[in-house]
């Protein structure tokens, strides 16, 4: 080797190490404009898988609302009330179709988003059916199609968020989903206890539905209590302990503690709705407010990794 050196002289040598030197700094660049671009591309999958996340949140809340007011319809079939729900049938619609949008973008095949969105395809097939039974009043089994499809987006909506690979973005998507859980609790109390006032009656399977209900509340409201901090936190706690939650928890242990409950002393079944959305309503500003804050968190990882 040293008597190939001793070939070249000094310039030649010199040539030699400058353009070694270029071809290393090549590599070198070429390497991080690689590393970048990858940062990149996964930033912008993080957004869009977010977006996908949020979408299976927006498809449960919509459905929540319109097993609410189906449990009204059912109840006390008015046209008032068979033209909210027909208004709400719309925006379930809507928030399926902008599902449907995204599962059908490209996706990589490891995330298997196809597969496991066929159980909540296969779900929303069935609901043009529990709609002709709840129109012709003969849909025994509504509530309980609408929760089984919340279920099957919420658990849908777990999966996607797990497959966000930053963690600043992580973090507040799994606190949307707690939120998410909380509000399908609330939506199901909120719909059996429209239906129990809508007719004037509670049964005991009725009542046991409520309690069980009320249990995985507490459990959730446990979960955010512990996990948010700060201002959010304390907004959460004014929403918990305030005046409209704790008038609905009072009419709900009433219907779910009394074999035979005063109705003359609790509120026409419209009331009822409007406060247990007003709640719901308000954890869902929270929801709200954590998704910005993860979208945010997603457009600065995307663009830290362009600088």
């Amino acid at each position: 080797m040293l008597a190939v050196f001793k070939r070249f002289n000094i310039i030649q040598i010199s040539i030699f190490n400058f353009c070694l030197f270029i071809v290393l700094v090549i590599a070198l660049a070429g390497y991080s404009v690689q590393v970048t671009l990858s940062r990149y591309a996964d930033a912008q999958q993080d957004v869009r898988t977010l977006t996908l996340t949020a979408a299976l949140e927006q498809v449960a809340h919509n459905h929540a609302v319109e097993r609410g007011l189906t449990a009204g319809y059912l109840g006390s079939p008015t046209p008032a009330r068979k033209q909210a729900l027909d208004t709400q049938r719309q925006k379930a619609d809507q928030s399926e179709n902008t599902l449907n949008k995204l599962l059908n973008s490209e996706w990589p095949e490891e995330y298997r988003f196809d597969s496991y969105a066929m159980p909540i395809r296969e779900a929303l097939r069935g609901k043009a059916a529990i709609r002709r039974q709840v129109d012709s009043q003969s849909a025994a089994q509504a509530f309980n199609y609408y929760s089984h499809l919340n279920r099957l987006a919420l658990d849908m909506g777990g999966f996607v968020a797990g497959k966000i690979s930053e963690k600043q973005v992580l973090n507040p998507t799994k606190t949307i989903l707690l939120f998410a859980q909380y509000k399908e609790r609330s939506g199901q109390v909120r719909g059996i206890v429209n239906g129990a006032l809508a007719r004037q009656s509670v049964d005991q399977q009725l009542q046991n539905k409520l309690k069980g209900f009320a249990d995985d509340i507490e459990i959730v409201k446990t979960y955010l209590s512990n996990t948010l901090t700060g201002d959010m936190q304390s907004q959460f706690a004014r929403i918990v302990d305030g005046s409209t939650n704790q008038q609905i928890q009072r009419i709900s242990q009433a219907l779910a503690t009394n074999q035979a409950p005063d109705f003359n002393s609790l509120p026409e079944s419209s009331a009822w709705f409007a406060s247990a959305t007003k709640h719901i309503g308000e954890v869902k500003s929270l929801l709200d407010a954590q998704l910005e804050q993860a979208k945010s968190a997603a457009r600065n990882v995307s663009d830290a990794a362009l600088t």
